[in-house]
């Protein structure tokens, strides 16, 4: 995802390394999957980064219940979809954590270009 927004924003490695306040040789390891984990804030500078909510990011990185708390003091009622997706998210491992954000993100823009349609399941509305 690092590198996909990278090329996104047509920055220099050196400019994103920068960005997120790390040097360059540890975002190039970082990448190439070389931590097994990361701090809590160079998860919310990813988080900020990558333009998704700091508490999903904290919980891929390992920090479940700093995320919670995150999510405890920003929850409202009309937050079911966001409550509802971290809790199927929630026991997979990162990078399969990783593999449904960028799957939700490319579902989001296409849903902006185009109508949705729910298929599958007790809401499909097509299935007689």
């Amino acid at each position: 995802m690092v590198m996909s927004r990278i090329d996104e924003t047509h920055q220099t490695f050196v400019d994103a390394a920068s960005q997120l306040g790390v040097s360059g040789p540890f975002l190039h390891q970082f990448i190439n999957g070389q931590y097994k984990s990361i701090s809590v804030q160079f998860a919310i500078r990813l988080a900020s980064y990558l333009g998704t909510s700091i508490p999903s990011v904290l919980r891929m990185a390992g920090h479940t219940d700093i995320a919670g708390l995150l999510e405890e003091a920003h929850v409202t009622r009309d937050d079911v979809y966001a409550q509802q997706l971290a809790a199927a998210i929630d026991e997979l491992k990162p990078e399969q954590k990783m593999a449904i954000i960028e799957n939700a993100r490319n579902m989001a823009r296409l849903f902006k270009e185009v109508k949705p349609r729910y298929i599958g399941g007790k809401h499909d509305k097509t299935k007689k």
